[in-house]
């Protein structure tokens, strides 16, 4: 495809079972267009075998996500430009395009081959604690924006935070959210990432609220600050412990308890309590 719209493709930057990503140019600006189109093998079959009630879920999934994604008005949460259809009736949404992840800014260069394999046992450069904390603060902005209106992420990791030229954290891919009260807007039974995903979640994915996301936070704050994921057996603490203030360390302990009752209740509790962990202020809306 040479064109979608006016946007003219670049290239492909990425995609799932039903969508493509696609790097796109229009009047000499860039960005993603993200473009309904069903790759997956096994869904294909599926569907070509006469599921027409898949079929309409998983159009239905990418409408929801894009409509989801263009009503969260914040800052630190990607925006959409677009959203439309091509003449065939094909679904797309258009958005800003920021190069950079934060799996970029943990990971050097040489490690992103393996960043589909069992990378999360290498060891990395610790990112400072202020640096840290600033992301944190920005990402926690965004999912307080997100939990507000009773949608859990679900698939929160370093791959869908994107940094823009500023520095500044931004959360994209809703592909897998679900509201608090139980609906669903994906078709898939199990996602997620580990170490991202939480044990609540690798158990009963279709029964998690927003602790869930609070986990994953408390990950990637792990990861950055420590140099590696978490380890099992109760080594965490005092890994994280040599690098990092106490009260910090403590604050990323609580979020990845297994236990979702030990954990903060949302966004917007995690980010009161860093706050009086780091002694900052912080602006909640």
């Amino acid at each position: 495809m040479d064109s979608i719209s006016r946007y003219e493709v670049v290239q492909r930057l990425g995609g799932g079972s039903h969508c493509d990503v696609l790097l796109c140019r229009d009047d000499d600006a860039e960005s993603v267009v993200k473009l309904f189109h069903i790759r997956g093998r096994r869904l294909k079959r599926r569907i070509a075998k006469g599921d027409d009630e898949l079929a309409a879920r998983v159009l239905q999934n990418f409408h929801n996500e894009a409509n989801l994604t263009a009503s969260l008005n914040h800052p630190n949460i990607i925006n959409v430009i677009e959203c439309a259809t091509l003449p065939n009736a094909t679904p797309y949404f258009v958005m800003p395009y920021l190069p950079d992840t934060l799996a970029t800014r943990i990971w050097p260069l040489h490690l992103q081959p393996f960043l589909k394999t069992p990378y999360l046992d290498r060891r990395i450069e610790p990112i400072c604690a202020a640096e840290t904390v600033a992301i944190l603060q920005g990402l926690l902005s965004a999912l307080d924006a997100v939990h507000k209106v009773g949608v859990v992420h679900r698939d929160i990791k370093p791959n869908n935070i994107l940094i823009s030229n500023g520095g500044r954290p931004v959360l994209c891919d809703f592909g897998c959210a679900r509201m608090a009260s139980g609906e669903s807007i994906t078709w898939r039974s199990r996602f997620g990432v580990l170490p991202f995903v939480s044990p609540e979640q690798r158990s009963a994915p279709s029964s998690v609220d927003f602790r869930a996301d609070v986990y994953s936070i408390g990950v990637i704050a792990y990861l950055m600050l420590a140099g590696q994921a978490p380890q099992p057996l109760g080594e965490s603490s005092s890994l994280i412990a040599d690098w990092v203030d106490k009260e910090l360390a403590n604050w990323v302990m609580t979020l990845i308890d297994p236990d979702p009752n030990n954990r903060p209740t949302d966004a917007r509790e995690t980010l009161i309590a860093l706050q009086a962990a780091v002694g900052t202020h912080v602006l909640l809306t």
